[in-house]
């Protein structure tokens, strides 16, 4: 009875990871840092006519907004709107706001809390008040936007009548620590590596909530309002599912910084591993069996790119793959075999995604350091069954 149980849980997981790490193998093989793919294509001569709307988010972002704001001023045109709600906000943002003179909304509602209901918010003032935009653009309001780029994400956007999610990178202060380094690289591998071979094969890109653009056929009609802490991996997954791929460009990148602060790094990352893995449980099966029924393969790629757990989770993961077929060994050898395959293959992938986009950040003796980050990481888990984090919480800004 034992051994049957062993081989179910054995090969079950053996199914569903040859399938992830083979999709990370390919990805790490064909993602190319600045490749020249459809979606790279320069269309900023293109943009004398065409309005954008850039939507901010801000939830008591005194400290951060200003930076933002001013980064965004010499993105744009007089074509161009910057649009701020300032969401259940009890600090100065509104005050700097109104010093800056840029448009702003205000929204109160201490019961629907989220970004998404935010982001609802400020798409019905702009359907209301803006009608001629014809290009939303959504960035945090932590982020360095000087290298937007928006006369070519907007013009591209608009193009292609698709969304589109720029490079959106999170670097390290000065000064980081090993864990910081090594997360700052998985950000990088992720959405870099991993967005730009989905690019370069015409599959969907993930969204990644900041940079990310939506012609007018798509903000107009679709439903922005939601509570999840990661409304953007739903959008994403939504937007495909209805026929409508999200394409990923390099030419345009956003830029926000880590916390350094131990506690908020943790609630930071918490809050995101939580959300992603309540939509791999919860979701992603629905997902699965849309694109399955409607034979939508660009969705399919799209469901196992997202079924894809943090780095740490599946390192974690395929440890216990290899502890069960070490107790299968008393039956057959292969077992292991398959194991210690699958554990290299996924070696290879982050090997090679170091390579291209790593080695800047993490040295080989930080590397020595990646167990420990995944044991201290193993807690996070841990507490997704027994203390999950899936509601909003502001992540707390450094100074």
């Amino acid at each position: 009875m034992i051994e049957t149980i062993l081989l179910v849980i054995y090969w079950s997981l053996f199914v569903i990871f040859s399938i992830q790490v083979s999709l990370l193998l390919i990805q790490s093989v064909l993602g190319t840092p600045n490749s020249g793919v459809q979606t790279n294509n320069d269309y900023s001569e293109l943009c004398s006519d065409i309005s954008s709307c850039i939507l901010i988010p801000a939830h008591n972002e005194e400290d951060v907004i200003e930076d933002t704001i001013l980064s965004l001023l010499n993105e744009i045109t007089a074509t161009d709107e910057i649009l701020v709600v300032a969401d259940n906000c009890g600090d100065k943002t509104t005050e700097i706001l109104e010093k800056l003179d840029v448009k702003f909304i205000e929204r109160t509602d201490e019961t629907n809390r989220g970004k998404g209901y935010a982001l609802a918010f400020g798409v019905n003032f702009i359907l209301s008040n803006l009608p001629d935009v014809d290009v939303l653009i959504i960035v945090d309001a932590d982020c360095d936007c000087s290298k937007l780029n928006v006369s070519n994400l907007k013009t591209s956007c608009h193009h292609l009548r698709s969304p589109i999610q720029c490079l959106n990178i999170m670097t390290n202060s000065e000064n980081p620590s090993v864990q910081s380094k090594i997360a700052e690289f998985a950000w990088l591998y992720k959405g870099w590596i991993r967005q730009s071979a989905n690019s370069i094969l015409s599959m969907p890109a993930q969204l990644q909530g900041t940079g990310m653009a939506f012609p007018k056929r798509i903000f107009t009609t679709f439903n922005f309002d939601t509570g999840s802490i990661v409304e953007d991996l739903e959008y994403g997954l939504t937007l495909t599912a209805q026929g409508t791929k999200p394409s990923f460009t390099q030419l345009s990148k956003v830029v926000s910084t880590f916390p350094t602060d131990t506690v908020t790094t943790n609630a930071q990352r918490s809050r995101w591993e939580h959300g992603h893995l309540n939509v791999i449980f919860n979701q992603l099966p629905q997902f699965f069996l849309t694109a399955i029924m409607t034979r939508n393969y660009k969705l399919l790629w799209q469901v196992i790119d997202a079924s894809i757990p943090p780095i740490s989770l599946l390192t974690f993961s395929l440890i216990i793959l290899v502890l069960i077929s070490l107790l299968l060994m008393i039956i057959d050898l292969s077992y292991i075999t398959l194991a210690m395959t699958l554990c290299f293959m996924f070696a290879i992938s982050i090997m090679i995604g170091w390579y291209k986009v790593g080695r800047d950040i993490l040295t080989l003796r930080d590397i020595i350091h990646v167990p420990i980050f995944i044991i201290k990481k193993i807690s996070i888990y841990f507490n997704y069954i027994f203390n999950k984090q899936l509601s909003w919480n502001k992540t707390k800004r450094d100074k």
